[in-house]
């Protein structure tokens, strides 16, 4: 059973108005909003799961990124600190780099994904050594939003990076 803890819609929730053609948000069009969950919800569950619903009626496009979640730090936010994880410049013209520390020999998967969360670009598959690794970006990427994906071992995490031509 869902319980609703967040409702926004219409005006609230735009960030760019009334638009004729799709929204693809530029860099002032994004917004925080934070949304407090009492811990009694969620402390001790086995399983927590959060649901986003968009029902569109003559609307036009919703993202949202980098959703965090306070609490007890727990090992994915150690892993996070240790890989050291970034991707600049960002926005990037055409050259972007993406850069990494692996404190283990790991198998590693890195892909570019499109808006919708699709594969555009396979930028690696391989299993390295302990180290810090740089990585460039394809150059022939679109304009547009995009999310970099990294697996270490299992462990995923992403960087957004707006490409600008």
């Amino acid at each position: 059973m869902w319980a609703i803890r967040y409702n926004k819609s219409g005006t609230t929730l735009s960030t760019a108005g009334v638009l004729a053609t799709n929204f693809i948000p530029n860099s002032t069009q994004w917004r925080q909003e934070t949304v407090n969950i009492a811990s009694s919800s969620y402390n001790n569950k086995p399983n927590v799961r959060f649901k986003f619903e968009y029902l569109q009626n003559t609307g036009n496009n919703i993202y949202i990124d980098d959703i965090n979640l306070d609490g007890t730090v727990g090992i994915n936010e150690v892993l996070e600190e240790a890989l050291n994880f970034s991707v600049y410049p960002n926005p990037a013209m055409s050259v972007a780099t993406l850069d990494f520390t692996l404190t283990s020999r790991q198998t590693v998967r890195i892909d570019v994904l499109d808006v919708m969360g699709r594969v555009v670009n396979e930028i690696a598959a391989t299993t390295l050594d302990a180290g810090e690794y740089q990585f460039e970006l394809p150059s022939g990427l679109a304009a547009g939003l995009y999310s970099v994906r990294l697996n270490a071992d299992g462990y995923v995490t992403s960087r957004k990076i707006m490409i600008n031509k």
